[in-house]
């Protein structure tokens, strides 16, 4: 209706009329997300218009155990999107929309294993009025001039003489409708990211507002990467203010990871040092870096995280989650194991949890050869002084184990080295090498 009669009507009743503006582009958005969570029920998903999501779901049937738990599915994904849907079956895409246009109940018309009383269908298809027939107002206009008011009526005439009256796409549609010719949809593709946001009409004034709408993004979050059977390690919060400025928090684990309590955890830290210049409307949350699951050690049991994924401690890992969102990424750093030849070009600095640690539990699980290096590089290799067959650095060297070779780069700067573990007078374990070609030794680390 027009915003005056609803005014005039609001005005006589003493009620206040309310107006928003329509958002299009939020109507489009949310019914994607719904048909990428009715994913879940069906492969074929389809999206009919503006308004309409068509399932085919005979093929799902058996999983479900039956149509009343699968239709008890799709009430609740719906539900879980503040969605009111009618829901409608028919044999054919086209009477299944017709009949939630109508909020025609055909359920009754259908078993629990799906099979159709498919009389019963086309008596309820014959029974609709042409104006709800959905046909462009120009056909409609012409057909309810000719005496038609039902589409029993329609369907009665003969194709050919309505094809004469009213074009081959009239008869094609008709044809589809009633299942006579096959009526293909294009099913959706499952999205490889994902995007999510929520807009707030009043704002919120104080950044523990937005813990709320944070919960339930990850929620919705959690199941899209339980659906798909992944995890990650790096997502996005982008706030947008009343004055159009934006602020974006980054979320970094240092493990894969898909529980929205961790998450929300780690975002609640790091909202702690938010200030919020302006009111914020819109809440955004994104991540396109996936790993897949079985790939990872986000689950750790033979039935998932089923009860105590939560609250599970992972030790070192929880730890630099915490130290990471508390202190900035730039301030926590690791070693990390680096593939090269070289002894001091073989581990580097890196983000906490951006790499294989260089930790004292992995050593042993290495090849014996790497297990004998030690964690500690000096800067420089230090000279050491060789007077016959004894070694000299601030004491006497023996050389208790060794050598490991090192023969690479030969196509660059050649390197040949020979490593041993030595021990000093002091007791101390350094670890040595034999430059095979200077014919000198040196110092180049200290072990533990």
């Amino acid at each position: 209706m027009t915003v005056a009669l609803a005014g005039a009507l609001c005005a006589g009743n003493g009620a206040t009329l309310r107006l928003r503006e329509r958002d299009a582009a939020a109507e489009a958005s949310l019914l994607n997300r719904l048909a990428q969570d009715l994913l879940q029920v069906t492969p074929q998903v389809s999206i009919d218009g503006d308004d309409a999501l068509l399932l085919e779901i005979g093929g799902c049937l058996r999983l479900f155990r039956g149509l009343d738990a699968l239709l008890s599915r799709v009430t609740a994904l719906c539900t879980a999107q503040d969605v009111t849907a009618t829901l409608a079956l028919a044999h054919t895409p086209g009477a299944a929309r017709l009949f939630a246009v109508h909020a025609l109940d055909t359920r009754p018309l259908y078993d629990d294993a799906g099979h159709a009383d498919i009389p019963g269908l086309r008596q309820a298809l014959a029974a609709l009025p042409v104006q709800g027939l959905e046909l462009d107002p120009r056909t409609e206009e012409s057909v309810m001039q000719m005496g038609l008011t039902t589409f029993a009526d329609i369907e009665a005439l003969p194709r050919q003489a309505l094809g004469r009256r009213f074009g081959k796409t009239f008869t094609q549609w008709l044809d589809r409708l009633t299942g006579v010719a096959p009526d293909p949809r294009m099913a959706i593709a499952p999205e490889t990211f994902f995007v999510r946001e929520l807009n707030f009409l009043d704002g919120i004034v104080h950044a523990d507002g937005l813990l709320f709408p944070m919960q339930r993004l990850l929620g919705e979050f959690s199941r899209f990467l339980r659906h798909r059977q992944l995890a990650t390690q790096h997502l996005v919060w982008r706030i947008t203010h009343s004055d159009g400025s934006t602020q974006e928090i980054a979320i970094n684990t240092a493990r894969p990871e898909l529980s929205p309590a961790r998450l929300l955890a780690l975002s609640r830290i790091r909202l702690e040092g938010v200030q919020l210049p302006a009111p914020a409307e819109t809440l955004r949350l994104a991540c396109r870096q996936f790993i897949p699951l079985a790939d990872s050690d986000a689950v750790t049991n033979l039935f998932g995280a089923a009860g105590n994924e939560d609250n599970r401690d992972d030790g070192i890992a929880a730890l630099i989650d915490r130290l990471r969102a508390r202190l900035g990424d730039r301030h926590c750093r690791q070693l990390a194991y680096h593939d090269g030849w070289r002894p001091e070009a073989a581990q580097r600095v890196v983000s906490a949890g951006a790499g294989t640690a260089v930790h004292p539990a992995l050593p042993p699980l290495l090849p014996s050869h790497l297990a004998r290096r030690p964690l500690w590089l000096l800067r420089e290799p230090l000279r050491v002084l060789r007077q016959g067959e004894r070694l000299h650095w601030r004491g006497t060297l023996t050389l208790l184990d060794g050598p490991e070779r090192i023969d690479a780069d030969w196509w660059s700067t050649p390197l040949a080295r020979d490593y041993f573990v030595a021990s000093h007078d002091d007791g101390v374990l350094y670890w040595v090498y034999h430059d095979l070609l200077q014919d000198d030794w040196y110092v180049h680390g200290v072990f533990g």
